[in-house]
């Protein structure tokens, strides 16, 4: 098992995220009777908690899914997607999923779509928005106070000192920000591990 860790997208306030999570064991490892009860009580949806009373959230998890965070504008008033409706995009994502668009005159390309993890399926609950509150699925707008915070956050990483790699936003050294609440590009598989202290979060590629 092979671990890259990226940068985690940061947590939306105000904005409650829903992801379809699929607790898998490492690869090579043999589950312990623990680690089986722990994951039968998470498949009957039932509650699960460490040794020591906290809620358990250890093991490898993936939210890979192509459900948009934000419902789109021609989905207004539309919460659930049908049956047909997902397996339709569910199919057509399983279609594109490797194919690469031809590159633009001048363009030299990044990753092709080998490398892309975004996911070709929708959540079980075939929500058409990750947000479900509020109840439009869409980010609310930023309060003045907001506003002013974000304008100060983004002028940070312009205005240096560059005399070091501590000098460099913790997204752009790959360092994971906080817990994983929104699917990425790629490597949409996290490894938590958890103490009575300590909640640390990896974002990795399984190989």
């Amino acid at each position: 098992m092979t671990h890259r860790c990226l940068a985690s997208p940061g947590a939306l306030a105000v904005v409650i995220t829903v992801v379809s999570l699929a607790w898998v064991p490492a690869a090579g490892q043999a589950p312990s009777s623990a680690a089986k009860a722990t994951a039968a009580a998470k498949t009957k949806g039932t509650a699960f908690r460490t040794p020591w009373g906290d809620p358990d959230l250890q093991g490898i998890w993936n939210i890979s899914t192509i459900t948009p965070l934000e419902r789109p504008k021609e989905l207004a008033g539309k919460q659930f997607f049908s049956e047909e409706e997902a397996a339709a995009l569910e199919e057509k994502a399983t279609r594109g999923q490797f194919v690469d668009r031809p590159l633009r005159t001048g363009d030299p390309g990044t990753y092709n779509q080998f490398w892309m993890d975004s996911g070709t399926r929708v959540v079980p609950t075939r929500r058409t928005s990750l947000i479900v509150d509020p109840p439009d699925g869409r980010i609310p707008p930023l309060t003045a106070e907001g506003q002013k915070k974000v304008a100060a956050m983004r002028r940070l990483p312009s205005d240096g000192p560059f005399d070091s790699w501590l000098d460099i936003d913790t997204g752009e050294r790959c360092i994971t920000d906080g817990l994983p609440v929104l699917p990425f590009a790629y490597n949409n598989n996290f490894h938590i591990l958890q103490t009575p202290e300590h909640l640390r979060v990896g974002r990795c590629a399984l190989t």
